[in-house]
């Protein structure tokens, strides 16, 4: 088949039409972030490799080709890259081979290093720092015991390419599973044996940051074999595992006040602390201007403060930055298209918005103006 279908996680329902494969296909592994799903190949060994954008309905293209021409991979990784690993290069044939690509920029697969053992139909998963491939199948033509289904978990660091470790085993040997990732727990559901290839109901557990073998989770409705998993789990944009030396990561739940009223006037001051632990808030830096009432939107790199009031009853239009990661002061982004306070302020993971509010004494405005989140500038209408 050359569909690709799409199911909201929010309502029960059946799958609906988002576009069409390059080539119809079978066999085929995939990962995504929340901004694009890449599949590297699927059915006649070629090394083509495509993509869909998360966002907008719409047909594959193409993004560049693998190191090899395998089908049955198992895919994971984390919000930049994709691990391949495995799959067949012939009817009777495996590999070990382990590559890997950038998420959003086309091009070429690269080597990675290599599994501890040569399979298909492995099942990928990852928290963000860490990739596992569990289970497959070896296959030669040639009778048991040469076709055999592993157990196996090997376990790779994502940003740093070698070969394999031994991580565990699976409650029982298996191939064709779904793998399923959340932020910490691995999910290995249905899958069949080999070789009386009934399908399974069973699903193996195991955390992806500790060693060691999966433990019974559940049971499937019914027995599946060769299917596929997703979860929202991770919730599109997995910053990963954040280490207790890290201060800082995308996503770890630092929190910044961006000037505002005290007693005796305005202030330029931001304060930090951390949403997770229990604390009090600490110096980050300081603002361009002394400002209050003004607006504020964040991705997970930066901050940004729309326009304000000054101490003197200035409208202001400029746009501050602060990036999370490095403590200091605020930079200059850009200006709104009209200076306010008392506006407000929303984003997406890629453009904020800004809603403008008083203009002058007694006036206010409708005006809803965007930025680009990434890239300092003006905001446009």
């Amino acid at each position: 088949s050359n569909v690709i279908e799409t199911v909201d996680y929010s309502s029960s329902g059946s799958g609906t039409d988002y576009g069409d494969l390059v080539t119809a296909a079978y066999a085929q592994a995939s990962h995504s972030d929340n901004n694009r799903l890449v599949t590297p190949q699927g059915d006649g060994r070629n090394t083509v490799i495509n993509y869909i954008s998360m966002n907008s309905k719409g047909n594959q293209a193409d993004f560049g080709d693998c190191t090899n021409s395998v089908i049955e991979k198992g895919a994971t990784g984390d919000t930049t890259r994709l691990i391949a690993a495995g799959g067949t290069d012939n009817p009777t044939g495996q590999v070990n081979v382990i590559q890997f690509l950038t998420m959003q920029s086309l091009g070429n697969a690269a080597d990675f290093g290599d599994l501890n053992y040569s399979c298909r139909s492995p099942s990928g998963t990852s928290n963000g720092v860490k990739a596992c491939f569990a289970g497959g199948l070896t296959f030669s033509g040639g009778g048991s015991p040469a076709n055999a289904a592993f157990n196996n978990i090997d376990i790779v660091t994502v940003q740093s390419a070698g070969n394999a470790t031994d991580f565990g085993d699976l409650t029982s040997t298996v191939y064709g599973a779904a793998g399923i990732s959340g932020t910490s727990r691995a999910l290995v559901a249905g899958g069949a044996d080999y070789p009386s290839v009934t399908p399974r109901t069973t699903m193996d557990t195991f955390n992806i940051a500790s060693a060691g073998n999966a433990t019974d989770f559940a049971d499937l409705v019914t027995a599946k074999h060769t299917c596929a998993g997703a979860s929202n789990a991770h919730g599109g944009l997995n910053p990963g595992e954040q280490l207790p030396s890290v201060t800082y990561m995308p996503g770890s739940g630092k929190v910044l006040m961006l000037g505002g009223n005290r007693a005796g006037g305005d202030r330029n001051t931001i304060d930090t602390y951390q949403i997770n632990t229990l604390g009090n808030a600490a110096d980050f830096g300081d603002m361009l201007t002394t400002i209050d009432k003004n607006a504020s939107c964040a991705s997970t790199i930066k901050a940004i403060s729309f326009g304000g009031e000054t101490p003197a009853g200035n409208y202001q239009n400029v746009i501050q930055s602060v990036n999370f990661q490095s403590e200091g002061n605020a930079a200059d982004f850009g200006d709104l298209v009209t200076g306010c306070h008392s506006n407000s302020g929303c984003n997406s993971v890629t453009r904020g918005i800004n809603q403008t509010g008083y203009v002058s004494p007694g006036a206010t405005s409708n005006e809803i103006t965007y930025i680009t989140m990434a890239s300092a500038g003006n905001s446009t209408d």
